[in-house]
């Protein structure tokens, strides 16, 4: 599993926050506690005060005037481990190939999650970069369907390694306007457990509206561990959450990020 990186190359890039003690990582994801409160709506309209001060602090070395627009979640992941919340932010603005940034969040020195945007030259092409799994995996053969309740089936999709234990699976299914994939890269196991997890942490949540594309890519196993990406288009503008397996419930800290995420105006 080969993970593709976002930018190639970064223009700025400063560091903020102390450091906590604590790391960790798990492989699968646990339904156990709630890494996050739900999203609330915002009193204050999107300005600075609604949002973590040390995410203010990242934010505020992000151009004003650049572009993309700048959005940015109210709520934020805890470490698995620890149960710490975010200590630091790490900003980097883009300049190549196109212009964008990226806040990377951390506790202490393990990293959660990270998020951000980048603009293209045109709506298709941001829809292609919303609607494409980091995780290359390469053309797989259809095996059927599977029932994931809520009135909702899932393709499954086999791909057949040179060796078994490198074979992956994956479901596929469109749910509130999202296109969702879920992939098992250890040994190809379809991941309906996971599959179902993902609906029931979908339920009653409200996310942004993509214009044409949104995507989330749920990846299991492989070199990164657990994986879980959210993508979604709006205009030349794909924005995107990334969480890794260090944060609590990562699928569901993802999903409970983006949909809190706001347009920032300092």
């Amino acid at each position: 599993m080969n993970q593709t990186p976002r930018f190639a190359c970064i223009a700025v890039c400063s560091v903020i926050g102390g450091l906590l003690a604590g790391c960790g990582t798990q492989n699968y994801p646990s339904q156990a506690s709630s890494p996050v409160p739900s999203p609330t709506a915002s009193t204050s309209s999107g300005s600075g005060s609604a949002f973590p001060s040390v995410l203010n602090k990242a934010m505020h070395r992000i151009p004003t005037q650049g572009e993309p627009p700048l959005m940015a979640p109210t709520i934020l992941p805890q470490d698995a481990q620890s149960s710490f919340a975010v200590s630091n932010a790490k900003t980097s603005v883009i300049t190549k190939p196109h212009p964008g940034y990226v806040v990377q969040l951390a506790s202490g020195v393990s990293p959660l999650a990270s998020f951000g945007a980048t603009q293209y030259s045109t709506s298709s092409a941001a829809a292609l970069a919303a609607a494409t799994n980091p995780d290359k995996l390469g053309t797989g053969q259809s095996a059927g369907h599977i029932a994931l309740g809520r009135h909702l089936t899932a393709t499954v999709t086999q791909y057949r390694m040179s060796s078994a234990s490198e074979n992956a699976a994956s479901i596929s299914w469109t749910q509130s306007q999202w296109h969702i994939t879920v992939t098992n890269y250890s040994g190809g196991t379809v991941p309906t457990a996971v599959a179902k997890e993902v609906v029931a942490d979908f339920k009653g949540v409200s996310l942004p509206v993509p214009q044409t594309e949104g995507a989330l890519f749920v990846n299991l196993g492989g070199s990164g561990g657990l994986r879980v990406n959210m993508q979604w288009q709006k205009g030349v503008d794909e924005y995107f959450v990334d969480v890794h397996n260090t944060a609590t419930d990562p699928i569901n800290a993802a999903i409970q990020i983006t949909a809190s995420m706001e347009t920032y105006s300092s």
